[in-house]
């Protein structure tokens, strides 16, 4: 699971769990719109040096060295979600204090739906970077938790239709339903054959019906 699945895992809670999840990671998280700030956790704040109160309301643009550096990762990152469903770009902000850290963003779309829901992101501070590896694997951990904690069947995929991660609640809806693992758990193709597509196609509907 990478920081974009981390990022991904928070869109499918509701905005009160998504606070609390905040105040768990140990990465920055934040949501913005038409890239201006409207949450960011407390680990976000502390790593730029700003109160919440001065992040809320303000463009992303306040991060960024220049200009070209803001539309350069601004197009990356939107361009990756767009044809991918997350996003992932690597460049360098600027603290509140001036100093400059490098830094890798992940986000998706909090609602594909409704693009005024925003995106929310996770953003890693690479200036340690074994640091970073370490908040990455307990963020992992969180998102992972977070996603087993939701009674909806999850599969998050990539843009082939490889699994990513699946929730507890996909796996036992899988055995319930006379489903082999090995067929639709991380690592596999969801859509490798017409038939295994079309049963499982067949089983969400029936469960679907059956609400």
């Amino acid at each position: 699971m990478t920081l974009a699945l981390a990022a991904v895992s928070y869109t499918h809670l509701d905005v009160y769990k998504r606070q609390s999840l905040y105040r768990a990671v140990p990465v920055g998280v934040g949501r913005i719109v038409k890239r201006v700030f409207l949450e960011a956790n407390q680990q976000l704040c502390q790593m730029l040096g700003y109160d919440s109160e001065e992040l809320i309301g303000q463009s992303t643009r306040v991060l960024y060295l220049s200009d070209e550096a803001f539309e350069s990762a601004g197009k990356d990152f939107y361009g990756r979600i767009q044809e991918q469903g997350t996003g992932t770009v690597e460049t360098r902000w600027r603290r509140r204090d001036g100093m400059i850290m490098p830094v890798l963003i992940s986000g998706s779309v909090l609602d594909p739906e409704n693009s005024d829901d925003g995106v929310i992101f996770a953003v890693l501070d690479l200036s340690d970077r074994e640091s970073a590896l370490a908040k990455l694997r307990e963020s992992e951990r969180v998102a992972h938790a977070a996603l087993d904690a939701l009674t909806a069947h999850i599969a998050i995929l990539d843009e082939t239709g490889t699994i990513l991660t699946v929730n507890r609640a996909w796996r036992k809806f899988a055995l319930k339903n006379g489903g082999a693992l090995e067929q639709v758990a991380e690592g596999c193709l969801l859509y490798t054959s017409c038939a295994v597509h079309k049963h499982w196609l067949d089983l969400l509907r029936r469960y679907a019906t059956d609400d």
